[in-house]
């Protein structure tokens, strides 16, 4: 079960990132690697993650404002999903 579960790490400490990379992948995860959180939004376009394993303190961008960041552009998403309109008869 764990292979199709991807996890994103974001740590701007290589030593911390690759520690965590090579546990998770011994029990089989996906992973994913971020240094700071600019990386980190850019990958949540790219993928689902069904983990973040977050910092807090990290570079461009710190972790709080990465989960603000995030929470806001789901919403936005959701919201503009749930107003539109798709299917027969549509405009």
């Amino acid at each position: 079960m764990p292979q199709d579960k991807h996890i994103l790490v974001v740590d701007d400490e290589p030593g911390i990132q690759d520690f965590i990379r090579r546990n998770l992948e011994l029990r089989a995860f996906k992973v994913s690697l971020a240094s700071n959180g600019l990386e980190a939004l850019a990958l949540f376009d790219q993928a689902n993650f069904a983990l973040v394993i977050l910092d807090i303190m990290i570079p461009r961008m710190d972790g709080l404002e990465v989960c603000r960041s995030h929470y806001h552009a789901d919403r936005t998403w959701r919201r503009g999903r749930q107003n539109s309109s798709i299917g027969p008869g549509s405009r």
